[in-house]
């Protein structure tokens, strides 16, 4: 973990509890004691911590990226559905 300060950190795990510490240069950014955070673990090994506020936009993201990804595929299904409702 590599705070704004650039001095690099321990993340410590404490068992099975959901509390972590963060370094207080994170306090201004909205991560003060308490304050709710999804954890995002990809594959390529990279931690994203994002505040519980912005999930939804996250959420929203993915969903918009996901779609124009696999826009060739949704089109077929589309096209698949009109085809079924006109021939009944």
């Amino acid at each position: 973990m590599q705070p704004a300060s650039g001095k690099p950190r321990s993340l410590l795990f404490h068992g099975d509890r959901d509390q972590r510490p963060a370094p207080r240069e994170l306090e201004a950014s909205g991560y003060a004691p308490g304050a709710s955070v999804l954890v995002e673990a990809p594959a390529d090994g990279e931690l994203r911590i994002l505040p519980a506020e912005m999930v939804r936009e996250r959420v929203r993201q993915i969903a918009a990226r996901t779609a124009s990804e696999l826009s060739g595929a949704l089109q077929i299904l589309a096209d698949h559905d009109a085809e079924h409702d006109a021939s009944k």
